[in-house]
């Protein structure tokens, strides 16, 4: 969440390669970003990433979209893609989804021949993909997900940031010290991708699924951060640095890529100089029927004149 963005316990960053990234001058942050989620949660923040739409109201999303036809991002970028995974490929349909979405390859727990725990940490999450990067076709598109700030927040994973501030909450300890565990291990993930010359010739996203909804770890902000690496300063100038939405990352990575096409999802481009926050119930229910009729099945015709 954004709130942990800058802060700091006894003189210490919780995040210290986050913050220091967000102050590069190639890098866009907007810690402003709200979530759209349902009841799918996690499942549906990757569904709106991947797809451009937003979830199902009063069922879990993909309990439909794993039988209909998806405009999967992977499928717009016409390039060898990889999706990287804590878990095994049947939690939230992985599997499948994947498939949806248009991924070639889906690396999951079940291929980690070290010794782990049913998920797996981020550290051998990371340490997949650097393995996987090595064996990809330039370019290619890359998601991995992480898993090890995930509740329950009841112990302290990280021995090398102990928290024993005793005016915080005793799960907000736990999760922050979780969130430092992660940004070192995405620190680690950054120096193999400049090591390796990866870094200067990718656009990197960095997005929260969901904000922490176990706990509202004393009435902090709910607000979920979203980082864009390496975009020429002409262009990071142009973006929207106030309120947005997780449904306008994928429209904007559209943008950013050059991608033409006619699907181009139901939110905004960041880079829209008439950007505006708001999504109507109109997008609400255009994105229910688009999902549950099965549009991209058998389309023929642009869905923004419906919007209008």
């Amino acid at each position: 969440m954004s709130v942990v963005s800058d802060f700091t316990i006894e003189g210490k960053e919780v995040t210290p390669f986050l913050n220091k990234l967000k102050r590069d001058s190639t890098v866009y942050y907007n810690g402003c970003m709200n979530e759209n989620v349902t009841i799918g949660e996690s499942s549906d923040g990757q569904f709106i990433y991947m797809t451009g739409l937003l979830p199902l109201r009063s069922v879990i999303t993909i309990s439909k979209a794993i039988e209909v036809t998806l405009p999967g991002l992977p499928k717009l970028l016409k390039r060898e893609s990889v999706m990287v995974i804590p878990t095994a490929p049947s939690i939230w349909s992985q599997g499948i989804m994947c498939q949806r979405y248009g991924f070639d390859r889906l690396y999951t727990s079940e291929g980690c021949h070290n010794e782990h725990e049913p998920w797996l940490n981020d550290c051998q999450v990371f340490e997949m993909a650097t393995e996987k990067d090595k064996t990809m076709s330039h370019p290619f598109l890359s998601v991995i997900l992480t898993s090890s700030m995930h509740q329950p927040y009841n112990k302290q994973i990280d021995p090398t940031f102990p928290i024993s501030d005793k005016t915080l909450p005793a799960d907000f300890a736990c999760y922050l010290n979780a969130c430092h565990y992660t940004d070192s291990q995405m620190k680690r993930y950054f120096e193999h991708l400049k090591r390796t010359g990866l870094y200067d010739n990718s656009l990197i996203v960095i997005a929260a699924d969901h904000p922490v909804h176990s706990s509202d770890f004393g009435g902090v902000s709910k607000d979920i951060p979203l980082y864009i690496v390496n975009l020429p300063s002409e262009i990071k100038k142009k973006m929207w640095t106030g309120e947005c939405n997780q449904l306008d990352v994928y429209t904007t990575l559209l943008d950013l890529l050059g991608i033409k096409s006619d699907w181009y999802g139901l939110g905004q481009s960041l880079l829209s100089p008439t950007y505006q926050a708001t999504i109507s119930s109109k997008k609400w229910d255009v994105s229910e029927w688009i999902i549950r009729s099965d549009y991209f099945s058998t389309r023929h015709n642009l869905i923004y004149p419906i919007l209008k």
